[in-house]
């Protein structure tokens, strides 16, 4: 009965608050003579005289009130007899054309108008704010998120951010089971990450086609899920599953893993932390290779209003079917700060480290990394993510027939780019580019990988 009311509460309260400043145009600060002004979450419209057409301004002012007390028929009526004039005029239009069909049921519409204006304004919080509360009626919960998730990573205000906060509460009490499937094409040039040297000659060890760098066009795929029980409403317990193949030419490097946890999970405010009992399993080349296990222990919580982060620690033991000298351990951290910029851009810093031992002293090492990402909406309904990570690896040992004692460095790269615009059930299309190049004084662990996938995503 809680999450009814929250739910009419926040919907309500939205559609005082997406209307305010009519898609935008108008400064949210305005708060004059002839503006709407914002009384115990309702809006109060003062000094509305007869002449309000003859001032744009004042005109949006009275085209929201017509909104919010859902007298369509007249909004529509006066749209066409007193249409909008100015440099945003068109954009104005169809913002209150779509609030007109969202209000009349007519969900899919309004969100193909409400897409089609954020795909040339994406800096628009106002018409995001909208589109997700259409989602979210519409039950497109995966929609739904990324766009209250994006507008939460904003510097929205404080009541804003309770009725986003408020509706993503309720899509995870009304839908407690999540699943998910995805099928990538995926070119590399080194999908065996294997060396790129031609010969090495390392006493015993030498290079042979399993460990050359290989080309090849693969598929990846995968599915995944998750049930959230609700012990309260700052309780709850999370078990979530996963699994993903990757398939490439030849049997030796097909790669399967499947991973699932159980966490206990405490809410406060906007932030959580989680306690996690994690399980993985994975078979290479189609025979049992490894399986590790561990707890878990999670920290988010925001540091401003649009600044968060998230900390994990972890703790991995793991065992391997045909190697047991690598059989160990793994203890790691790692923090992901996220910094928004707006509901359109965001800026992620990145940084962790972690232990390994094993029985073998040349395998076992300490490692650290940093990184930092940049995602960015741009007109012509493009989205852009990219991401860069360098890692570095020293090892206790000496490895065989070396000097000195092992060191690797790392740069993994990702960058994709969406066309949100080109949707078609609920999907868009995304192309990712993938970069992992590796540095080591031991030469078996010197390549280079460049990939691509090929895919589609609901997250636009």
């Amino acid at each position: 009965m809680q999450f009814v009311r929250a739910r009419q509460f926040a919907i309500r309260v939205a559609a005082a608050v997406v209307l305010l400043a009519s898609a935008g145009t108008v400064p949210a600060h305005a708060n004059g003579p002839d503006q709407p002004a914002a009384v115990d979450g309702q809006l109060a419209w003062v000094n509305q005289g007869p002449d309000w057409t003859t001032d744009e301004r004042r005109k949006l002012s009275y085209f929201s009130s017509l909104i919010i007390s859902n007298k369509l028929d007249e909004l529509e009526q006066l749209l066409e007899e007193y249409p909008l004039r100015g440099r945003f005029a068109e954009r104005r239009t169809q913002f209150f054309r779509a609030a007109i069909l969202r209000r009349r049921g007519k969900l899919k519409e309004a969100v193909e108008i409400y897409r089609g204006i954020l795909a040339q304004n994406p800096e628009l919080e106002k018409v995001r704010a909208e589109l997700a509360a259409t989602l979210y009626e519409m039950e497109d919960d995966d929609g739904a998120r990324h766009h209250l998730n994006r507008l939460l990573s904003s510097n929205a205000n404080d009541p804003s951010r309770k009725i986003f906060k408020n509706l993503l509460d309720h899509i995870d009490q009304r839908r407690p089971w999540q699943f998910g499937a995805y099928a990538t094409l995926a070119p590399s040039t080194n999908y065996k990450k294997g060396s790129r040297h031609d010969t090495i000659a390392l006493g015993p060890f030498n290079l042979n086609i399993d460990n050359q760098e290989e080309s090849g066009l693969g598929l990846r795929g995968g599915a995944y899920g998750s049930y959230t029980f609700r012990i309260d409403e700052e309780h709850a317990v999370i078990a979530a599953g996963s699994v993903a193949h990757s398939e490439y030419p030849g049997d030796n490097f097909d790669d399967t893993q499947l991973t699932g946890n159980v966490e206990f999970r405490k809410t406060f405010g906007p932030a959580y932390y989680g306690i996690a009992l994690t399980a993985s399993r994975r078979w290479l080349g189609g025979e049992g290779q490894s399986v590790s296990v561990g707890p878990r222990v999670t920290l988010k919580a925001p540091v401003s209003s649009n600044v968060s982060f998230r900390s994990t620690i972890a703790h991995q033991e793991k065992r391997y079917d045909d190697a047991d000298y690598l059989d160990g351990h793994e203890i790691s951290v790692s923090t992901r700060a996220t910094v928004g910029l707006g509901a359109d851009k965001a800026v992620f810093l990145l940084a962790g480290g972690s232990r390994n031992q094993t029985k073998l002293d040349h395998n076992d090492y300490w490692s650290h990394y940093m990184g930092i990402g940049f995602y960015k909406e741009w007109p012509l309904g493009i989205t852009t993510f990219a991401e860069a990570r360098v890692s570095h690896y020293i090892y206790d040992g000496i490895y065989p027939n070396k000097v000195a004692p092992r060191k690797d460095s790392r740069l993994n790269f990702v960058a994709s780019l969406t066309k949100r615009d080109w949707n078609f059930m609920g999907f868009a299309p995304k192309v990712e580019y993938t970069l992992s190049h590796g540095l080591s004084n031991v030469e078996f662990y010197d390549f280079t990988e460049h990939g691509m996938n090929l895919t589609v995503t609901r997250d636009f």
